[in-house]
């Protein structure tokens, strides 16, 4: 570990605002719905020329259902959490110039940062990505306490870790 490694525990409240940034629509999504939209308003205007206008309502009413699916997840979020008592356990973190080391109660782990595949973050939270699904979540909140964000973020560069933003 590094020579101050923090630990830490999350909150539902924390986990629930990591996984909102983790179900976050990025830049390819948004340009998708926003094609849907676009074919779907312009059917539901040609149906309504061609006189189908219950068809065409449909349309324009199931269009907000379909693009805001993921919304739906949200109180799912708050379930899994309280369910998995892994994710309320504490975790300690330690930060190396080429790796993150992890300590729980479940085992140690060490992880390159060659070995993530993508990263988001906002200004509360940094998510690190083994794979598309599984992501390890640090609290911004953490600096305070001495974890070194900025060799996190050398590290993500150096290794041409991608921003999923």
């Amino acid at each position: 570990m590094s020579d101050s490694p923090i630990t830490f525990a999350l909150t539902e409240q924390q986990f629930v605002d990591a996984a909102k940034l983790h179900a976050k629509p990025n830049r390819i999504r948004r340009m998708v719905r926003f094609a849907i939209t676009a074919f779907v308003l312009f059917s539901a205007w040609q149906q309504w020329q061609l006189g189908h206008q219950n068809y065409a309502l449909f349309l324009i009413l199931i269009l907000p259902l379909a693009m805001g699916l993921h919304w739906l997840a949200y109180p799912f979020f708050r379930m899994a959490y309280r369910r998995s008592p892994a994710l309320r356990e504490s975790l300690t973190v330690g930060v190396k110039p080429d790796r993150l080391e992890f300590d729980s109660a479940n085992g140690k782990q060490s992880i390159d940062y060659s070995q993530l595949s993508g990263y988001r973050e906002n200004q509360d939270y940094l998510l690190l990505y083994i794979n598309r699904r599984q992501f390890i979540n640090l609290p911004k909140y953490l600096a305070q306490q001495g974890l070194d964000f900025n060799m996190i973020h050398a590290g993500l560069k150096q290794y041409q870790v991608k921003n999923w933003d």
